[in-house]
């Protein structure tokens, strides 16, 4: 029993077919329709095919065939699709909505195709992509190769399509002139190390004979000696020195006892010197203790004298300061008597004042919170008044 293909029109389809009339409507359903059980039949027979490897040479026609046989309809269709929007955009105010609905519908159909069309593609180029693969690995294999020998520009020797032999000869050859290369600088860093060997030694040796080569002359010391042959000139050397130093030594002492009779003598001459000084300075020190004296005479006698007229000047000051006083204190008593005087009978009618207003707080009583609080507040204020009056009439 053959099972009969389910076809389903996606939603963005039945959405744009809205619009249009039911027969266009069924006519483009009916194209799709029969799109999509065609190429529903295809997929599944593209998915059954079985490509096991390169050399399954009838499986990868199979696809191949599949392949074009897909894009033939799928260009035939589009011609079909193309045509009908062609007639629609004839009468494109009409018919825009017919003719996004064929684009959409050609866009759907173009995928499922394209769809089929590349599964059956992958399928057929299953043989190159495994050679290309090959040729890859190979590649990067031999790439590994020569690195090993100093050699990464490659990239144009296309060394995954060289051939073996051609390879193999070209490996030998890079690989023997990598060894001559590695066998040349280990000699050259031989001779190197041996330079740098004798320049130490040389060196050495000029550190070393240094300190005599005043006991030379005009002779230059042959660096290049025997061991045996620079340790007795270096003997010889030192024995030079250590005489030249007793000799120097002898010389440094009869200079020593020289030097300390010529500093006796000078001693003894700045000795007189310093006494003459001693002297004059000790006159001039007299001869200025006496004009200090005379300044200081001076200078005390003015002192007195300023002394004595600054106290005039504040005795005269302070009698006129006192007799101002006297005036301001005669004339304050005077006003607080004439105050007096006025306030003589003031005083007594003034406490009745504030006993009236002490009388106020509790003459009347009353029954309201509101009136109560008021009443309270006047109350305080009375209290702060009289306090402030108690306090000034004291």
């Amino acid at each position: 029993m053959t099972q009969e293909t389910v076809v389903v029109i996606p939603s963005e389809i039945i959405e744009l077919a809205k619009s249009i009339s039911q027969e266009k409507r069924e006519q483009v359903e009916k194209t799709l329709s029969e799109v999509f059980s065609k190429t529903a039949e295809w997929e599944n027979q593209v998915r059954s095919i079985n490509v096991k490897d390169a050399n399954d040479k009838v499986s990868i026609g199979m696809a191949d065939v599949a392949r074009k046989s897909a894009k033939d309809y799928r260009c035939e269709l589009e011609k079909v699709f193309d045509a009908k929007r062609s007639e629609v955009g004839a009468l494109m105010l009409e018919y825009k909505q017919e003719d996004a609905l064929w684009l959409k519908a050609k866009q759907v159909m173009q995928i499922r195709l394209k769809f089929i069309e590349d599964l059956a593609k992958e399928k057929s180029e299953f043989a190159k992509r495994q050679e290309q693969e090959r040729i890859e690995k190979l590649s990067s294999d031999r790439i590994y190769e020569l690195a090993k020998y100093d050699i990464t520009e490659v990239l144009h020797l296309n060394l995954g399509n060289m051939p073996d032999d051609v390879y193999n000869g070209y490996l030998v050859g890079v690989k023997t002139k990598f060894e001559s290369i590695k066998e040349a600088e280990l000699l050259a860093e031989k001779e190197k190390a041996e330079a740098e060997k004798r320049a130490k030694i040389i060196r050495e040796r000029e550190l070393q004979v240094a300190p005599y080569m005043q006991f030379l002359g005009n002779k230059k010391p042959n660096l290049d000696d025997t061991d045996k042959d620079w340790d007795s000139l270096i003997s010889s050397l030192s024995k030079a020195k250590s005489d030249y130093i007793a000799e120097q030594e002898k010389i440094r002492l009869e200079n020593e006892r020289l030097k300390k009779e010529a500093e006796a003598k000078e001693l003894e001459s700045k000795r007189v010197e310093q006494e003459r000084i001693k002297k004059e300075a000790e006159l001039r020190a007299k001869e200025k203790a006496l004009h200090d004296a005379e300044l200081k005479n001076q200078q005390d006698l003015a002192d007195k004298k300023l002394r004595e007229q600054q106290a005039e000047n504040k005795r005269i000051s302070d009698e006129l300061k006192a007799k101002a006083e006297a005036e301001l204190r005669a004339q304050k008593e005077f006003e607080e008597l004439a105050e007096s005087e006025l306030s003589k009978g003031d005083g007594d009618k003034f406490v009745d004042y504030m006993n009236i207003l002490k009388d106020l707080k509790a003459k009347h009583t009353f029954k309201s919170k509101k009136y109560q609080v008021l009443q309270k507040s006047g109350a305080d204020m009375i209290d702060k008044m009289i306090a402030y009056f108690e306090g000034k009439i004291k």
